[in-house]
């Protein structure tokens, strides 16, 4: 009788063993899934603002829209929208490239403001607002 108890007493502790194991590795994968998506959030935002610092550095060393145009290769007449792709941990400018970058340009005068917007799949992933003083045209 003393063997059957012992004998029950085992299976059990082997279930709950096992049923805490399962509890604890649900938990440990959710976690893990949780901190891939935050690590390609943080990445996308990484590329991001570089995009957008590399663009408002370019705004601040145009003399013109003309000198900015010809600085990012857009003509004159279209929306300033350029494309980037990652390749290899480097940033580099695609045909149709996972991040859009938007310029928006609004002149006052010699007094040039720029919206600068970078998204990825739709999806805003930084915004970026600044100012220049161009000659003129």
């Amino acid at each position: 009788m003393n063997d059957t108890k012992r004998g029950i007493a085992f299976y059990v502790e082997t279930v709950l063993l096992v049923l805490f194991l399962s509890v604890a590795l649900a938990v440990l994968v959710q976690v893990f899934a949780a901190a891939q998506g935050m690590g390609t959030q943080a990445q996308r935002l990484s590329d991001g603002t570089l995009l957008a610092e590399n663009a408002a550095e370019l705004i601040a060393a145009s003399e013109s829209e003309e000198e900015f145009r010809s600085l990012v290769n857009v003509s004159p007449e279209s929306e300033i929208c350029l494309h980037y792709d990652v390749q290899n941990g480097i940033v580099k400018e695609a045909e149709d490239g996972f991040y859009c970058l938007k310029i928006s340009l609004k002149k006052d005068g010699t007094l040039v403001e720029a919206q600068i917007d970078v998204s990825a799949e739709d999806e805003l992933v930084y915004s970026l607002q600044t100012a220049a003083n161009w000659r003129g045209e």
